[in-house]
């Protein structure tokens, strides 16, 4: 018996074609949802623009297109049973923590506690105001939870300067210098417990720097001052929101005593703070 080339190439044709139908019959698929769960060992039938179908062990179904996240193929295990499975086992928080960074701008305030031996030296018998409230803006940058740059600028207006005369019985007067503390800081925070923290948690160490001055309404105080920041921070971290409570020790140094009726004294003085506060920030992540 002779083959014809005509008839060779038919029966390739045949082979093929019965190749490529046991080869999509040894794989099967795994349909991963954008919500979290993965369909596994099906076979996709059709995936349309609006409708993805599928061949289980129980049947034809489908889904539609726009929750599906990506298909993985897998050689055919017929023993096993068409399941739908959570992949992704995260809980909802740790789904909303930032994967990679996020830019977060917010409101922040705090409780001061203030402290200068050596203004109240110059400016004898006035004190200075041990307590005040501070509220001010910053704007935060951050990678993960691992790691944080903020800018804060503040304008404290309650660091007044009192001086107290007379007594219970005769009455008491109390003559007050408003005084402005104004602040630019920057501050670089690190959390050294990332590895072993939910994503959404953190510790931060900070350390930062600034400029200062404390100033009454004629510009009459106390200039040119630095600021050194140290610091811990309770976070709570979101793509699109972040929360922290921090404990913090400002250290100021201003380098000059400006009377301008008088002059100036160049010389260091040195302000002590110690802040409890919270912040509260909306923003971007991914």
């Amino acid at each position: 018996m002779n083959f014809r080339p005509k008839d060779l190439s038919w029966i390739i044709s045949c082979l093929m074609v019965a190749c490529l139908i046991l080869l999509s019959d040894s794989f099967a698929d795994d349909v991963y949802f954008k919500n979290g769960y993965v369909l596994k060992n099906v076979q996709v039938i059709k995936y349309a623009s609006d409708s993805l179908f599928v061949r289980t062990n129980q049947g034809e179904s489908h889904y539609p297109a726009q929750n599906v996240l990506r298909i993985e193929s897998h050689p055919f295990d017929p023993a096993k049973e068409t399941q739908m499975l959570l992949a992704d086992k995260r809980t909802a928080e740790e789904k909303d923590a930032p994967q990679i960074g996020f830019f977060h701008l917010g409101f922040g305030g705090s409780i001061d506690f203030n402290n200068s031996g050596d203004i109240e030296k110059v400016m004898d018998p006035y004190k200075m105001s041990s307590l005040n409230i501070n509220k001010y803006l910053n704007i935060i940058a951050g990678y993960r939870n691992i790691a944080q740059i903020e800018y804060r600028n503040t304008n404290i207006k309650d660091i007044n300067l009192n001086y107290t005369t007379g007594n219970i019985l005769e009455g008491r007067e109390v003559y007050t210098i408003e005084m402005y503390l104004r602040t630019t800081q920057w501050l670089i925070k690190v959390n050294p417990f990332f590895f072993s923290f939910a994503p959404y948690l953190a510790i931060y160490a900070s350390y930062g720097q600034g400029t200062a001055s404390y100033l009454d309404d004629n510009k009459d105080g106390f200039d040119q001052g630095t600021i050194n920041i140290f610091g811990l921070e309770g976070y709570y971290l979101a793509k699109y929101y972040s929360v922290g409570i921090y404990l913090e020790y400002h250290k100021i140094q201003f380098k000059k005593f400006i009377i301008h009726s008088l002059g100036y004294l160049n010389k260091t003085f040195t302000m002590s703070r110690f802040l409890l506060g919270a912040t509260v920030n909306i923003g971007l992540g991914k």
